[in-house]
């Protein structure tokens, strides 16, 4: 073998590994990203799930506090359209009507 096909050889032997490395960085940072984009989607509902079943608490109290004031119950849908907090003040409102009765 001459010098200059041994060089070559060596050049090309240092370039894939080059290119090797290259490649499984990629592969690592797309594989973390993947993975903390599954953690996020799975806090995000947890969090969501959690959310909706207080709003569903929240819901049925104020729509019992009316039942308890004897007035219309406001429909669930018109409730499910309000924010938590409004929902906790609408409550806290209500609650206060009753002890006060």
């Amino acid at each position: 073998m001459t010098q200059n096909e041994l060089e070559r050889e060596r050049y090309e032997s240092r370039r894939k590994a080059q290119l090797d490395y290259n490649t499984d960085i990629k592969a690592a940072r797309i594989a973390g990203l993947m993975e903390g984009e599954a953690k996020g989607e799975a806090k995000g509902e947890a969090k969501g799930r959690v959310e909706g079943r207080v709003e569903g608490v929240k819901i049925g109290m104020i729509q019992t506090l009316e039942r308890i004031l004897n007035r219309p119950e406001t429909p669930t849908e018109q409730l499910a359209s309000f924010s938590l907090d409004e929902l906790t003040r609408i409550a806290d409102d209500l609650q206060r009507q009753v002890l006060t009765r």
